[in-house]
């Protein structure tokens, strides 16, 4: 994750918004199904297939 997504998460935090996370809701959300190297908290994947 780049440094200005960083502080952009970062700044969102302070004003309550928590960032969602495809991982949670993912079909593939298991050690061996899915490659993302972002997984567990991937906010964008072309593999996500909602439960």
């Amino acid at each position: 994750m780049g440094f200005i997504k960083k502080i952009i998460l970062a700044i969102k935090g302070l004003f309550g918004k928590s960032p969602s996370f495809l991982c949670d809701s993912c079909m593939l959300d298991w050690r061996g199904a899915c490659d993302n190297p972002a997984r567990p908290n991937a906010q964008k994947c072309r593999n996500y297939k909602k439960r």
